[in-house]
């Protein structure tokens, strides 16, 4: 154990020990590296507490890189350099813990990140508990292919600022044995994303919660998952993530093994011709829970969800929301950009797995009503055919709307025989015995024709309105030859085609053949 002061730095290159520690050290230099230590090799812990670090060389201080360590303490010092990387550790391999925590602290001004672990390997934890990191120029953290066997946790106050185009914490590629928590922390970029970690493993789960905050201006999302795969749940409970520029949260194409929790008091804002939360593809292996009212898009009211080919198991939730199936239709009907039918089906599986068979046809039907509402259907006969389906038979799934619109046109069949018998319109012609016609002019008997009774108005009102059934009436109950006989034979014609078009689209509806995805 050291405690030293040293101008001009600390230089072991390529040195060998068994173990190095530095306690409540002051290591500065202006032209080369305060502690350059690459390719070092050090058996046990390599420690650097409580110390404090400035340079300004263009190579970066501390140096790291390629360094093989038993472990890495920096728990409590203080990295600075204002024109190049503060902490270098590229491709460094640590058999243990790397610790970067305890009110650690770093402020750089590189291009190539401030802290910069690209491609290294570290065989337990990655810990940034209760740390800050600052950077004017590149990312915060460059973590590319970082491999990382235990957990990866930035919690506990951690912060960090940056003003990189590509992101303040950069984990593409990254590999992590168990856990990526972000817990509490506070990561803000004025120029791109907050978090990128498209195309991480990680093989647990993944916190980005408990106050969690993102603040960020920039065109892409302010938390990118783009492709990830976790293991186990993905958790963005009470976070606030906020994007001036852009979308908030891109999970596309991203697999889980477990849960996927966007709820309880999450808050998502963005300002996007895009969707605020991305789940296009997404395949989530348990359940998924969102919180609606806390997903905001300022510039297109409707662009909140974009949930087109997300798979998930188990019936959806929307926090604090006791409508149940009726939430989530609205989520994919108001908070969508536009409609997709595979959000539907995929509800619709969901309920069926579980044999809600009630609830499959509730959302079989919105979708249809979804797929009219927003324009999805371009031909005029196509919009007006499902229109029509949808009023009679609930798009095919309910042909019961088809009898009770039978039976309103037998009701209509009957009171309108009245009518017209009452007016005259309708008459009996009794059956004569035949005779030896003598002339052609003779005047039919007036006791042959006489007006229809009461009871054969109703049954000839019956076998208008139902034509395909065996006949109610035995009399011959006709129109009249007069203009409302006329009117009343005009009206049995429309009647009858009614209940004949009604009749067959229940059977269409009953059998399914009007039923379209």
């Amino acid at each position: 154990m050291v405690s030293c002061r040293l101008q001009g730095g600390l230089e072991a290159n390529q040195a060998s020990f068994p173990e190095l520690v530095l306690i409540d050290c002051l290591l500065t230099s202006e032209a080369t590296p305060a502690l350059l230590m690459d390719r070092v090799s050090v058996t046990g812990q390599l420690a650097v507490c409580n110390s404090q670090v400035y340079s300004n060389s263009a190579e970066g201080a501390p140096r790291l890189q390629d360094a093989q360590v038993g472990s890495l303490d920096l728990r409590g010092s203080r990295l600075r350099n204002s024109v190049a990387t503060a902490l270098y550790a590229e491709r460094m391999q640590s058999r243990g813990q790397v610790m970067l925590s305890d009110r650690f602290a770093v402020q750089a001004g590189g291009k190539e990140g401030a802290v910069r672990l690209l491609g290294a390997r570290i065989g337990d934890d990655l810990l940034l508990h209760d740390a800050a990191i600052e950077a004017m120029a590149g990312p915060a953290l460059l973590a590319d292919r970082v491999n990382v066997s235990g957990n990866f946790f930035m919690d506990g106050r951690f912060q960090a600022i940056s003003r990189d185009r590509e992101a303040t914490i950069r984990l593409v590629n990254a590999r992590i044995g168990s856990q990526l928590g972000m817990r509490a922390a506070s990561i803000s970029n004025a120029s791109g994303p907050a978090i990128d970690a498209s195309g991480a493993q990680v093989d647990n789960n993944v916190y980005l919660d408990l106050g969690f905050e993102a603040f960020v201006a920039a065109e892409e999302y302010a938390v990118k998952f783009l492709g990830a795969k976790v293991g186990g749940q993905i958790s963005m409970k009470r976070s606030f993530i906020r994007n001036t520029r852009g979308p908030a949260i891109g999970l596309s194409f991203v697999t889980t093994g477990g849960d996927l929790m966007l709820d309880d008091r999450l808050r998502a804002e963005a300002a996007s011709s895009e969707a605020v939360v991305d789940l296009t593809e997404a395949k989530v292996g348990g359940q998924v829970s969102v919180a609606v009212a806390g997903v905001r898009n300022t510039k297109r009211e409707n662009s909140c969800w974009d949930l087109n080919g997300l798979t998930y198991r188990g019936i959806p939730q929307v926090a604090l929301e006791e409508g149940g199936i009726s939430s989530w239709l609205d989520l994919i009907r108001l908070k969508t950009p536009c409609y997709v039918a595979q959000p539907y089906q995929q509800l619709a599986a969901s309920y069926r797995a579980e044999g809600h068979d009630s609830d499959v046809r509730t959302v079989q039907i919105a979708q249809r009503g979804d797929q009219v509402g927003r324009g999805a259907l371009t031909r005029r006969t196509d919009r007006f055919w499902v229109r029509l389906t949808g009023l009679l038979l609930g798009y095919g799934y309910q042909p019961w709307r088809a009898l009770i619109c039978l039976l309103f046109v037998l009701l209509v069949s009957v009171a309108s025989t009245l009518f017209f018998g009452t007016h005259g319109a309708l008459v009996q012609k009794a059956q004569e015995p035949p005779r030896q016609v003598i002339s052609t002019s003779e005047p039919a008997s007036l006791d042959s024709i006489r007006p229809c009774s009461i009871v054969d108005q109703i049954a000839r009102g019956l076998d208008l309105g139902a034509p395909f059934l065996p006949r109610v009436s035995q009399a011959r109950c006709e129109a009249a030859s007069n203009a409302t006989g006329a009117a009343a034979s005009i009206a049995s014609w429309v009647l009858q085609a009614c209940a004949w078009g009604l009749a067959a689209l229940f059977v269409a509806g009953f059998t399914g053949i009007v039923r379209k995805p």
